[in-house]
């Protein structure tokens, strides 16, 4: 007896309300009556935005718990107790208490073992606990029940990735993506997927899908122009990291990639411009001071440099382990020091100026 479409809605909520946790959100569709609506939004479970929340140790009896189908289970009163299970395991999660919400969510699977939401669900609870081979299986078993379910095909991918199973992730998300090429989210895994298999061009290809699918998304520019950047492209890397920082004019991290591909790309002002603005934003970094130092030295600001070394050893605790760099203070001021006495003969090769890092 098929279920009524009522049963399927509540059940999908419920399965939505599991996964709807501070890491999880936008993880499942609802079943009956959403199935028409196309894609629902799809976020990599392995690599959520935002720090996962502490849960306390789930008590040994929760841990425990295992799959234990009933044969002849999913009847009308298994349904109610199952839903019951999976709505006390919302509730659970939301409060940290993931262990328990795990054991429940067991419990609802025994009751109706061919529901694909529950185990997807459960799927995406023990990957944020950390059980990644349990999350895996259990994946694998919600995509065997619902093929067409996007989001357990999904979740499923980044779990292989996360396994280091690039390989076995890549055919689910090219197929993904061929349904959807406009889905930022897919091309970003398929990229990790391609590089994993170490076809560089095609990753590369999947993370320009993404970024102009989202053109104003930080994150999405960064990655794609640092993996320009890693591949030697810094006239395209540029392009990319230009658009990271105007997103995001305040992250230091931002404006130290954009300046390291500036000046590796021969646009040294612009570079120190970024670079500057990097250490400003952020003094405790040893990647400005220490890119702004090189770049300085680069166009022959030795005084510039040594300003910008001096800087990183002031700012930055154990910036210097070794003392490399403080010798090399030392010569660069020597160095600037005969060239400024030395007499002048034409136009210099080189730019000196006061420097305030």
């Amino acid at each position: 007896m098929s279920r009524p479409a009522s049963r399927r809605a509540v059940r999908a909520l419920a399965v939505c309300l599991v996964v709807a946790t501070p890491v999880l959100l936008a993880s499942c569709r609802r079943k009956g009556t959403e199935e028409s609506s196309g894609w629902k939004p799809l976020q990599p479970v392995s690599r959520a935005e935002g720090p996962a929340p502490t849960a306390p140790p789930a008590p040994p009896t929760e841990a425990a718990a295992q799959w234990q189908p009933v044969e002849e289970g999913d009847t009308l009163g298994d349904r109610k107790k199952a839903d019951e299970l999976v709505l006390k395991a919302a509730g659970l999660a939301r409060v940290g208490r993931r262990g328990e919400a795990i054991a429940r969510l067991v419990e609802a699977g025994n009751l109706s073992p061919k529901d694909a939401g529950i185990r997807g669900a459960l799927a995406r609870l023990l990957l944020e606990d950390g059980q990644k081979l349990r999350a895996l299986d259990e994946f694998r078993r919600a995509v065997t029940l619902d093929p067409g379910n996007a989001d357990n095909t999904f979740g499923l991918a980044a779990t292989l990735i996360d396994l280091g199973k690039a390989a076995e992730a890549r055919p689910l998300l090219e197929d993904l993506a061929s349904k959807r090429p406009d889905d930022p989210r897919v091309q970003s895994l398929l990229a990790a997927a391609r590089g994993g298999t170490g076809d560089t061009d095609a990753a590369l290809n999947a993370l320009k899908a993404a970024a102009k699918a989202e053109p104003a998304n930080a994150v999405r520019q960064a990655e794609y122009g640092t993996a320009l950047a890693r591949e030697g492209k810094y006239g395209e890397a540029v392009d990319a990291l230009a658009k990271a920082a105007e997103a995001n004019p305040k992250d230091a991290a931002a404006q130290l990639q954009l300046g390291t591909a500036l000046a590796q790309a021969g646009k040294h002002e612009a570079a120190e411009t970024a670079l500057v603005a990097a250490t400003r934003l952020d003094p405790k970094e040893r990647g400005g001071w220490f890119n702004l130092g090189v770049l300085r030295e680069e166009r022959g600001d030795l005084a510039g440099a040594a300003e910008a070394y001096e800087s990183l050893l002031k700012n930055v605790n154990n910036g210097d382990p070794e003392g490399k760099l403080k010798e090399r203070v030392a010569i660069l001021r020597q160095s600037a020091q005969s060239k400024a006495s030395a007499p002048q003969s034409g136009i210099g090769n080189g730019q000196t100026g006061s420097h305030q890092p």
